[in-house]
This record gives C-alpha cells, structure tokens and sequence, in this order.
C-alpha cells in the first residue's frame, strides 16, 4: 500500500499461527519511506520485510508411519532453498524447495535436535533449531493375567511398550472379575473377586501423542472357590510303630461346598513331642468325593500332644491345609 502524507492506515495480519508467533511477524514488518507526490502512479514503496524463520513446534511422528510438516518462513526474496547443515532426524529428509520434512517408515524412535537453514534468492539466510519426538508404536506388553481364588486379594499392573505418557487405560468389552477393578491412570487391575468363573476381558490403551495411538489386547482371569480342607477321621490315642485305627480321611472341598478330586494331600507331622517319624500311606489323591484315605499310617515314637498335618494341592495349583486334633502315643 501507499500513503500520502499525513495518511494513516491500519495493516491487520491474520494467521494460523499462536499469539507470540504473531507478535514476532509483525515485529519485523518495517515501513519503507520514500519522499514523493501524493499518490504516485509509479515507484510504489513497499513494506521491506526481512528473511524470517517462524518458530513452531513440529508435531510428534510415529515410528514406522509416513510423516509430513512445514516449516513456515516469509520475507527476503523467493524462491528459498532449504537445508539442514548437521542433518536431520534418522530416516527424515527435507525438501530442499519445499521445506517440508517428511520419513516414510525408516523413523527411529527418539528426542531430536536439528538446525534449518534457509537462503533467499540473493544469499539472506536465517538459521532456526527445531525439535522432534518419535514415538515408539504402542503395545500393551502384558501378555497374560494370574488366575485367583474367591476373596483373595488381587492386584497387578498392565504394562505398555512404547507412545507417549500419560497412558489411560479402559474396558472397552468382555466383563472384569466382580470385585475387581481397572485403574483408568495406572492401568493396575486390584480388588478381590468375589464370584467363582472364567472371565474375559478385552482392555484399551491410549497414549498423549496428537494424534494419539490406542492399542488393545484380551484376557482371560479364572477366579476359583478355594480349598477347605478338613479331618473327618481324625488321629486317635495309638501305640509306637501300631497301625492308626481307625483309618485316616481328609475331605476337601471348594467354598460352596463341593467335593474337590484329584487334590494330592501329604501328610507330616506339625507336633513332634517325641521326634517320631512318620511312616506308611501319608501322599494320597482325592477320589470323586473329594475323600482322600490313609490307611496304613503309624509313628514310631511315644509322646503326648502329637499332630498331624495335612496339606493339599489341587490340579489347577491352589492349596490349604488342616491340622488334626492332639494325640498320644505310647
């Protein structure tokens, strides 16, 4: 534009860009004046604007993605030419015409410094430092959940590989143990289950990156009833190196009450008042009743206050234990 003299005007800039960037454009925006009639019809004076590199901050790229930006400069005399004199990012390069940095899939994940370099068409250059984040994919590394039993305290943490902290996890189908839940911040599963079953369960991850990345990965958590274990024959008053009689039986069952088979229950010694050893039938399964018999069992030593202790192990590797009522040998 050209003013007379005494002419005022008000230049409005408009921009995609944020108030500071703004600020720094119009800074550099020096009037040109020149003597001469009112409104010349030629010679118009122009606006002399300098080589400038705006300073903006690029967008986060993702390892093994294509990736696209621009650098925006304004000022000098066009056509530029754009380099970058220590190199970019590994697996980046800039268009020399364009200034637009770009990767295909070669990206490697990391934090980046590099310098730009423009030069206008008649040797003005501008030289600005920029900085580059790449995002490593995100992967819920997790691969499987502990199984637990009815009541039992249940906590463990998921964890990812790769994107951006903060992570915020959620359940986006399948149904969490009753009793236990997800932590939308930390991504630790805790509580304490309070149903028996087999539980299926797909969670979500999602990082901070613009855009963000989001990564899911399913599950399965059997909660079971727990051991009972319990003497229905218990130990009763014998003599040294004597068959107990009668015969010895533990039932184990599940919380409700049903008969657990195939548990293995050992039988030791808990109270030794005579340094007995204990010999005959003391590793037996449980049958379909969830009974398991111990028929030849005898100590060979006296004492008075002797007990006995009986530990079971299920298939599925949940254990317990009872110990009997007192006993003498003599």
């Amino acid at each position: 534009m050209h003013l007379a003299p005494g002419e005022t005007a008000i230049l409005t800039l408009r921009g995609l860009v944020d108030q500071t960037t703004m600020q720094s454009i119009s800074n550099a925006i020096i009037p040109a004046v020149r003597a001469q009639a009112a409104f010349p019809q030629d010679n118009i004076s122009k606006l002399a604007v300098p080589l400038t590199l705006v300073p903006i901050i690029l967008q986060n790229a993702l390892a093994g993605s294509n990736y696209h930006a621009s650098v925006v400069a304004f000022g000098g005399t066009a056509p530029y030419t754009w380099s970058a004199p220590n190199g970019v990012p590994p697996g980046f390069s800039i268009d020399p015409v364009t200034g637009i940095i770009s990767a295909a899939t070669g990206a490697t994940a990391g934090t980046y410094s590099f310098v730009l370099k423009i030069t206008d068409s008649v040797g003005a250059t501008k030289t600005g430092t920029y900085s580059l984040i790449v995002i490593a994919s995100l992967t819920i590394s997790t691969a499987t959940l502990p199984d637990s039993i009815v009541n039992a305290a249940y906590s463990i943490t998921l964890a990812v590989t790769g994107g951006l902290a903060p992570i915020a996890w959620t359940t986006i189908s399948g149904t969490l143990p009753p009793g236990v839940t997800l932590s939308a911040q930390t991504g630790t599963l805790t509580g304490s289950a309070t149903t028996a079953g087999a539980y299926t369960f797909t969670v979500q991850a999602t990082d901070a990156g613009t855009p963000a990345q989001t990564t899911t990965h399913a599950y399965t958590v059997t909660i079971t009833s727990p051991l009972i274990a319990a003497f229905t024959v218990q130990p009763s008053d014998t003599y040294a190196n004597v068959q107990m009689m009668p015969s010895l039986r533990v039932l184990v069952t599940d919380a409700t009450g049903n008969p657990v088979s195939g548990a293995r229950v050992i039988l030791t010694i808990e109270v030794n008042p005579g340094t007995s050893i204990l010999t005959g039938s003391f590793s037996e399964p449980t049958g379909s009743t969830g009974i398991a018999n111990f028929g030849s069992d005898s100590l060979n030593q006296p004492g008075v206050g002797y007990r006995l202790r009986a530990t079971v192990t299920s298939a599925s590797g949940q254990t317990s234990y009872v110990v009997s009522q007192p006993f003498t040998v003599s």
